[in-house]
């Protein structure tokens, strides 16, 4: 190797080294402000704005009438005839039932003849001080007294003559036999009179009035029977099965025929009033704490598709009924008026999907599950700084996760912009 050759070769070494040590340099220089270039172009940054969130619990149920009407049989019997088919529109005041109602009438007639004797009964001892049998038995015991006396004085007499010897002693003794029997007489007109006083009492006739007035009462009710033994409907609505407790089974209910047997206080149907309409569900031991009276509620149905009801909580139940093991509380939810338009496609008995709003919010502030940090009871983001341009920690309070975000309820404020991994 000549000398030029060597000279260029020591030239271009000193050229590389040269260039190495400046760009490290200048590397070490601005590696500081490389790293937030290198987070900003390997992270997300999104602006927090308010956005609307809800949380809801997700139930099935049934439609039901908000108010229902049972039908209560007046008496036993058996169905006549019938004038109704179930699940149809009846007015108030219209047929329903005849209850057959020949065992009542004989009843009635025997109600009607026992009222009608206790009534007399009753004005016969109202009115006995003034009916012939009281004057009759004082003028029997005027007659006796005058008997009497006059015996009594004749025996006198009699006892007179006999002690100066001028009667014999059977005749003294055949008038004291007499005065002994006019005695026996007078003392048994004053038995008849008291009784027959005692007869027409305030006790006697107290309890005469008792008595008219339970035959007058038994006659009444008897009457009311036969009037009811007709059913109307109370009110208008649907006609529907007897509602019983939701423990029982559909088969249990009776639907009614011509010839039924009827017992009485037993619930024949009910009406439904379809002017209103309410959901019965339930829900589980969980998510029993986060239902509570007047929440709002979306309703739906496969059966009413593209329609929405909207209703609030009315009810729940504070005991449990036990289903498959698993502890259930009845809820019932009075859904809002019906539009016009949606009336009649929504029936009674249709299923009905239940979204309980247990939480919700037109303006939270979400950000995505990826950009919270957690460090034991701490949560942070790492927000970009608006005055520095430098990102930094923040501490955060949290509110409702959904699938995908977080509301944050302190910390942040609408407009910061976050970083999300």
């Amino acid at each position: 190797m000549n000398k030029k050759t060597r000279l260029i070769k020591i030239s271009m070494t000193i050229f590389i080294v040269t260039a190495i040590t400046v760009t490290g340099i200048y590397g070490l220089s601005k590696s500081g402000k490389q790293r937030q270039g290198n987070m900003a172009s390997s992270s997300q940054i999104i602006t927090v704005t308010p956005q609307p969130v809800s949380s809801t619990i997700s139930l099935q149920g049934i439609l039901e009438p908000a108010r229902m009407v049972s039908i209560i049989s007046p008496l036993n019997s058996r169905v006549a005839e019938k004038y109704f088919n179930y699940g149809e529109h009846v007015k108030k005041g219209q047929l329903l039932l005849k209850l057959d109602t020949s065992e009542t009438e004989i009843k009635l007639r025997e109600a009607k003849v026992a009222y009608a004797k206790a009534a007399e009964r009753l004005k016969e001892l109202e009115e006995w001080g003034n009916r012939h049998e009281v004057p009759r038995v004082r003028r029997s015991l005027t007659k006796a007294k005058l008997a009497l006396d006059a015996q009594k004085k004749r025996l006198e007499d009699t006892e007179m003559l006999f002690k100066k010897g001028i009667v014999a002693a059977t005749e003294y003794e055949s008038t004291l036999e007499q005065y002994k029997n006019l005695q026996l007489d007078y003392q048994s007109a004053q038995e008849e009179l008291n009784a027959v006083l005692t007869k027409g009492s305030e006790e006697n006739i107290e309890i005469a009035r008792l008595e008219a007035e339970s035959a007058r009462l038994r006659l009444g009710e008897l009457e009311d029977t036969l009037k009811k033994a007709l059913v109307h409907a109370p009110v208008s609505g649907i006609v529907l099965l007897p509602h019983v407790n939701r423990d029982e089974q559909d088969e249990k209910k009776k639907i009614l025929e011509a010839g039924s047997i009827v017992t009485r206080e037993e619930t024949l149907l009910t009406i439904g009033d379809s002017n209103s309409l309410s959901v019965r569900t339930q829900v589980d031991e969980v998510d029993k704490p986060k239902v509570m009276q007047g929440q709002t509620v979306r309703i739906t149905g496969d059966a009413f598709p593209n329609v929405v009801l909207t209703g609030k909580i009315y009810y729940i139940s504070s005991q449990a009924r036990v289903i498959n093991k698993t502890p259930y509380f009845d809820v019932v939810v009075m859904i809002d008026k019906i539009p016009l338009e949606f009336e009649k496609s929504i029936d009674i008995g249709m299923s009905a999907n239940i979204d309980v709003i247990i939480y919700e919010k037109t303006d939270a502030l979400m950000v995505p599950v990826s950009s919270i940090k957690i460090k034991g009871h701490e949560r942070w983001v790492i927000m970009l700084d608006k005055e520095s341009n430098q990102f930094k920690k923040v501490k955060v309070e949290t509110g409702i996760t959904t699938t995908d975000s977080v509301e944050i309820t302190g910390g942040l404020k609408a407009g910061d912009k976050i970083v999300i991994n």
